[in-house]
């Protein structure tokens, strides 16, 4: 009997070996990180995913995300493919971050962010290079930011080249931020209040909406047959209210179209840029009247 024992106890080294020589994909991968938010990389559709995990165990093609890590750094450890999509999923609202330096920078053929109502910037101090040379980016909608704890801002939008649109609210304040060299350099295409010109400052001086290179928040409000297209400064949506969303999928109002007689565009719309104006108006067979049709800005759209 003791024999045998002993012939187990000499047989667990080689299989210990065994399983180690396995390849990676037949091993579940128990979680080797304190995180439990992932970001999972799609190859069809080139889109970054960050979400909260479920289970244990890492998916396929996916990632750890820890504080103070940036997108490239993740993107190495998924093989470094071509990201021009990037998804907030709104499990992500519950991570916490404490920096998000150069969290976007250098990605180079990212066209659109969705979701980034749940990144969660309460906790942030530092926003230096977060977007930084993010090249192919036509707008962005930081509406939901609160930025009352970061200090560092520099460089933030640096090399925006193409970005035309900042969407922001009142959370986005900057009377704690001590560096914001550069926020703004060569954001050439830029337009809120004030147009980007490369004689004015480029630091914090026009963070700000009234004044400033940020927009006012484009919505759409159903009422009585009529669809109304405005501009507001708050972040959350009123009684039949919707958002204009820029990433390409139905609009969120459409249900209401069947019923739309009239559509209006206010004044201040004149200053809004939509990207995308798929479906705005579909299925509106009882459409008779469209006022205001010159403050639109959809004869700029896909330019």
């Amino acid at each position: 009997m003791g024999g045998a024992i002993i012939r187990r106890f000499a047989l667990f080294p080689l299989m210990l070996l065994m399983l180690l020589l396995l390849p990676a994909g037949m091993v579940a991968q128990k979680a080797a990180s304190s995180s439990k938010y992932i970001a999972t990389y799609e190859s069809s559709t080139q889109t970054l995913t960050f979400k909260e995990n479920v289970g244990e165990t890492l998916p396929e093609n996916s990632a750890w995300v820890e504080d103070r890590q940036q997108v490239t750094t993740i993107n190495k450890n998924l093989g470094n493919g071509t990201i021009k999509h990037i998804v907030f999923d709104k499990s992500f609202s519950t991570y916490t971050p404490t920096s998000l330096y150069c969290f976007f920078k250098d990605l180079q053929k990212l066209e659109t962010i969705t979701g980034l109502e749940y990144l969660n910037t309460e906790k942030v101090t530092n926003m230096h290079r977060m977007f930084s040379s993010c090249s192919s980016l036509t707008s962005l909608d930081v509406t939901h930011f609160n930025t009352a704890k970061v200090t560092d801002m520099g460089y933030m939008f640096y090399n925006c080249s193409s970005l035309t649109t900042i969407y922001a609210s009142s959370k986005f304040v900057t009377p704690q931020v001590s560096k914001s060299f550069n926020m703004f350099y060569n954001c050439k295409k830029l337009k809120g209040e004030e147009v980007w010109t490369k004689d004015k400052a480029t630091d914090k001086t026009y963070a700000k909406i009234e004044g400033g290179y940020f927009s006012r928040i484009p919505r759409v409000k159903y009422a009585d047959g009529t669809l109304t297209f405005f501009l507001t400064t708050k972040e959350t949506l009123g009684e039949n209210e919707y958002g204009i969303y820029d990433g390409g999928a139905k609009p969120t109002w459409v249900s209401n179209n069947a019923n739309v007689t009239k559509v209006v565009f206010e004044p201040g719309f004149a200053d809004a840029r939509p990207t995308n104006c798929n479906g705005w108006f579909k299925g509106c067979v009882k459409l008779t009247s469209i006022e205001g049709i010159e403050r639109s800005e959809e004869r700029r759209v896909g330019k």
